[in-house]
């Protein structure tokens, strides 16, 4: 159960208590930290923390483990774990921070897979903006790393962007050139 929670919030302290382990998606996460020593990231968690609606979550859970535990074998390290650290993460907020790093015209579609199929879709920076970008000559995809979890970040160009980007300027300087 959550024995420390930050800030300490009404909203935040009222979690307190809450048996992470309960929730599969949550259990998965932390088991798979404690057997790999190291980060894990959950899948996609739907909460209502705060009253506004659902959001997409995802939490990060670091296992600690007691003195002299042997962390060289998974078994070592299902005997030896104390605890975790975790931080959790609505994906819009985190995204929202970094509003002005990324251009408004550019579409973004974060996915908790490498296969980038629309049942992994944890955020779309414009819904429903896809159909339009599916022939745009500006798009990628990179797979991220993130623990034991692999990521894609499918970023591409909109109409608007493309547009800003659209000249026939060479065409003037060339003809210009040419006289």
């Amino acid at each position: 159960p959550l024995t420390l929670i930050e800030p300490p919030t009404e909203t935040n302290t009222a979690l307190l208590g809450f048996d992470v382990a309960s929730n599969p998606v949550m259990l998965e996460a932390l088991e798979l930290a404690r057997d790999a020593g190291q980060m894990s990231v959950s899948g996609r968690i739907q909460t209502d923390q705060n009253g506004s609606g659902a959001a997409t979550t995802v939490a990060m859970y670091v296992p600690i483990f007691t003195k002299n535990t042997d962390l060289g074998t998974v078994d070592g390290r299902r005997e030896g774990v104390a605890g975790w650290v975790s931080g959790s993460f609505r994906v819009s907020d985190l995204m929202a921070s970094l509003q002005g790093q990324i251009d408004p015209n550019v579409g973004v579609k974060i996915y908790q897979s490498s296969t980038s199929a629309n049942s992994d879709l944890l955020y779309d920076h414009h819904p429903g903006a896809w159909h339009d970008a599916v022939n745009s000559a500006q798009q990628t995809t990179k797979v991220i790393a993130l623990g034991s979890k692999q990521w894609s970040l499918r970023m591409y160009s909109l109409p608007a962007f493309e547009q800003k980007f659209a000249s026939d300027q060479p065409w003037h300087i060339a003809v210009a050139g040419l006289s």
